[in-house]
């Protein structure tokens, strides 16, 4: 209720400064009013905002904000998860780890460990047994409401095995909490590969789509969709993945 109220008033406020200023375009007000109601929007989903235990734990939602009667108890949440994943077209298997959260209210650390065995299509370079990508950085909230939160993530990236490399990393998250006990979250990230002899203008692509189910009060199972494109070589792979995560 708080949020529509401020939003009326900035669109009331909005017409007052149309009538009383004849120098600034209409073009410009408007621009003026919309980043107000996003600054609005922001403070109210992040300064604002408090989680729970863990996804549904006590109630049907995560996310809450310190106006409501029945706010979420903690100013950070943070989870740890591991899944196999398997590329059929390879036939290589994998397994990706991950511990991201956020710290407070709305940035956190966000650390991921990549291991592709028999990775011959990564890097296409003979049989090698193992490579392996490691990444770390940090997360920022932009959007955080229960039915959408988005997120953008800029991490160092390096890869071990068949070749060592070295670069930057920046993604999106996008998950939501739509209603006990479903979760649904879509990663996307792009490497961009600052070692010597490796094109600028080209990248690594990687997305994963997933769904997963609360099945106790902080453990969640969950199972992905995997795609993987190495523009240095042409390389994609197509897979799942299943896993279990831990939210703290």
């Amino acid at each position: 209720m708080k949020k529509l109220l401020s939003i009326f008033l900035l669109i009331f406020l909005a017409t007052s400064r149309i009538s009383a200023s004849e120098t600034q375009t209409l073009g410009g007000i408007f621009l003026e009013v919309f980043l107000d109601i996003m600054e609005e929007f922001w403070i109210e989903s992040h300064i604002h905002a408090d989680y729970d235990v863990a996804p549904y734990a006590t109630r049907n939602y995560y996310v809450g904000y310190k106006e409501s009667t029945d706010k979420a108890d903690k100013f950070y949440r943070f989870q740890f998860e591991t899944g196999n994943f398997y590329f059929p077209y390879s036939q290589s298997i994998g397994n990706e780890s991950r511990i991201e959260g956020i710290a407070w209210k709305f940035f956190g650390p966000v650390f991921e460990h990549v291991i592709y065995t028999d990775a011959r299509e990564v890097f296409r370079k003979g049989r090698f047994p193992v490579d392996g990508n490691l990444r770390l950085g940090l997360t920022w909230n932009i959007i955080n409401f229960n039915i959408i939160n988005l997120a953008y993530n800029l991490q160092w990236t390096f890869w071990y095995g068949s070749r060592v490399l070295n670069g930057l990393c920046e993604g999106l998250i996008l998950r939501s909490y739509p209603i006990k006990p479903l979760l649904i979250e879509y990663r996307a990230n792009w490497q961009h590969i600052l070692t010597d002899g490796y094109d600028s203008s080209s990248h690594m692509f990687e997305s994963h789509l997933e769904v997963g189910f609360m099945v106790g009060k902080r453990e969640e199972l969950f199972g992905a969709w995997k795609y993987f494109k190495n523009g240095y070589t042409g390389s994609r792979l197509h897979g799942f993945s299943t896993g279990v995560r831990l939210h703290l």
